[in-house]
């Protein structure tokens, strides 16, 4: 196996990171970068004690609407 250079290494850790995600629709991951050093990752979710998508449901799935659409209804924006 070869070793990724540090773009698709980076990349590969923001992967793993948006499978945090607690949207049911679209997993985003980041990884902040500074000199080859990680000082930070994070994912679209909500915010603490918020009940998530996984408990009730997307609510935009439950009225039709397009994910590039009604961004307020979002539980996880």
């Amino acid at each position: 196996m070869d070793r990724p250079d540090k773009t698709k290494y980076f990349l590969d850790i923001a992967l793993s990171v948006a499978a945090r995600s607690t949207c049911l629709r679209r997993k985003f991951g980041a990884v902040i970068v500074n000199g080859n050093t990680i000082v930070g990752t994070g994912y679209n979710g909500n915010a603490k004690d918020v009940i998530n998508c996984y408990e009730v449901g997307c609510i935009k799935d439950m009225k039709g609407l397009p994910s590039n659409r009604a961004y307020d209804l979002c539980l996880a924006v």
